[in-house]
């Protein structure tokens, strides 16, 4: 799914970005420029970091 137009950054370049330690919006678009740009697209990398981080507690907490 394609989250930046501006860039033309997919959904899967995001997550990579996040998984790599990309952890607010600002350092995303260091990474791969998604959210730099119109800022249309801050809302869904909000939702995919904020998806990492209760990923990332589940697995801590087990």
């Amino acid at each position: 799914m394609l989250v930046c137009s501006c860039h033309a950054v997919f959904e899967s370049t995001v997550r990579s970005a996040i998984a790599s330690g990309a952890s607010c919006v600002d350092s995303v678009g260091a990474k791969c420029n998604a959210g730099s740009d119109c800022g249309s697209c801050i809302a869904h990398i909000e939702d995919l970091l904020e998806e990492f981080d209760r990923a990332l507690d589940r697995s801590t907490a087990a």
